[in-house]
């Protein structure tokens, strides 16, 4: 192969153009001139598809759902985790709260206890300096006997007050379990009248009758003036029963014994339309009719009387059955109910006292194979009415009060009683009871809408 070198400065000669070319490089130029003239069509947008998300392996998508399946637990165990701290601090601070509380209990006996010590100290020391300065010793000191007398005197009313403060805190106590009875009864009441108005058609078991032999005058006289003693020895010590507040005008009064419960009830009217002889007339008529005695009760004791016998118009014998729903048991009495005139204006004092099993003879006979299965209870209650006009106190200052020219103008109405066998029942049970007793006469007698009158040393 002969390489032909070239001196050194010569060039490659130059290739001339093409015509060809030329021309058609004039021919583009003339048709994108022509193009460039003639408007265009806008072009169409495409419309973006989603992305689709990209299918892994069924490998890896039980890796994933495993994964989301951990974080979630782990989460659920940190909130669970922050919970039970929040608990536990709660359960602690509780805790410290109770530690504290009892540490001050237990502080404030040690403190008591230390307080007596020094008061025992202290009056022993006082005994000691009583025996130094005896009256016989030459150099004693009145002043120093003074202060020792004035000491023993401070530490007999600092006991006397704590005493008193702790019959305060049990009257308060028993108040509210007062107030807690009533909202309870007032409760019962009201749906045992919802309940009966629903079922009207309510069966009642007749209670069972009683036969009795006939009760001679003499034995009814002796058991009525047993009554009347009875009831004058009762009104003569009224003011050492404890007295409560007022209760819509009725001034109440209460004794709790071993074996009995004594209540008693007073209001005190102004002048009206009803006078003392018609007002003592209708509670009579009222106290003579087994149904209109009855309507006196609550209704969910089913209280009911009839009469056994009648002496005169002044002389009754009622048999009294009371049947608590919900209760297996029924009780009775037998009442011997009489009524003696009351102050000059025709009051009355209407006294029911219920006799002892063993003081009459009785015969009890069941009419149903109800009452075969109902335990009797003999209740031996006495409870009275008193209806009569003020009479002007006693007392000097409370007489300077008292107006005579308003004489008999004041109706004062009385109800109280003598309950024995109370069963199961409270007294605060018995003394509400018997203060709707008092109410529901003074609605029979048409006094609820009469201002009590207001006067001064009536105090119970």
């Amino acid at each position: 192969m002969v390489v032909r070198m070239l001196p050194t400065g010569a060039t490659t000669p130059k290739k001339k153009k093409s015509t060809v070319g030329a021309v058609l490089k004039l021919r583009r130029k003339r048709t994108k001139a022509l193009l460039d003239a003639v408007p265009s069509p806008a072009p169409a947008i495409e419309k973006k598809k989603p992305r689709q998300p990209k299918k892994s392996h069924p490998a890896l998508q039980d890796g994933d759902a495993a994964m989301s399946a951990a974080t979630a637990t782990a989460v659920a165990a940190a909130v669970d985790a922050g919970g039970s701290s929040d608990e536990e601090k709660k359960e602690k601070n509780r805790n410290s709260v109770r530690r504290s509380y009892y540490r001050k209990l237990e502080t404030l006996g040690e403190l008591r206890v230390h307080a007596d010590d020094l008061r025992q100290q202290y009056n022993e020391m006082l005994r000691c300096w009583e025996r130094r300065f005896r009256p016989d010793a030459a150099d004693k000191s009145e002043l120093l006997l003074r202060y020792m007398e004035l000491s023993r005197l401070r530490d007999e009313l600092w006991t006397e007050n704590q005493q008193l403060q702790d019959t305060f805190e049990e009257r308060e106590k028993s108040a509210f379990r007062l107030q807690r009875l009533f909202d309870v009864n007032y409760q019962l009441m009201d749906h045992s009248a919802h309940a009966s108005s629903r079922n009207p058609e309510t069966v009642r078991f007749p209670s069972p009758v009683l036969i009795m032999d006939e009760m001679s005058r003499e034995a009814f006289h002796g058991f009525a003036l047993d009554a009347l003693s009875q009831v004058e020895s009762f009104l003569a010590k009224t003011e050492e029963m404890t007295s409560t507040h007022q209760v819509l005008g009725w001034k109440s009064s209460h004794i709790v014994e071993e074996d009995s419960f004594r209540f008693y009830f007073e209001k005190r009217f102004a002048a009206g339309a009803c006078s003392v002889r018609g007002a003592a007339q209708q509670a009579w008529e009222i106290l003579t009719s087994p149904q209109r005695h009855s309507e006196l009760y609550a209704r969910t004791l089913h209280v009911r009387f009839h009469v056994m016998q009648v002496f005169d118009s002044d002389s009754y014998v009622l048999y009294r059955t009371m049947e608590k729903e919900g209760e297996d048991s029924i009780t009775t009495a037998l009442i011997v109910m009489t009524r003696v005139p009351r102050g000059p204006n025709g009051g009355y004092l209407v006294v029911c006292k219920g006799l002892k099993k063993a003081e009459h003879k009785l015969h009890m006979e069941s009419m149903t194979e109800y009452t075969l299965h109902k335990k009797k209870i003999w209740r031996e209650s006495m409870y009275w009415l008193s209806v009569d006009e003020e009479q002007p106190p006693e007392d000097a200052s409370a007489a300077a009060f008292f107006k005579p020219e308003r004489a008999g103008s004041r109706l004062r109405v009385a109800h109280g009683g003598i309950m024995k066998n109370m069963g199961d029942r409270s007294p605060s049970f018995w003394l509400f009871e018997n203060l709707l007793i008092a109410l529901r006469w003074e609605s029979k007698l048409g006094l609820d809408n009469k201002e009590p009158a207001a006067v001064a040393g009536a105090a119970l």
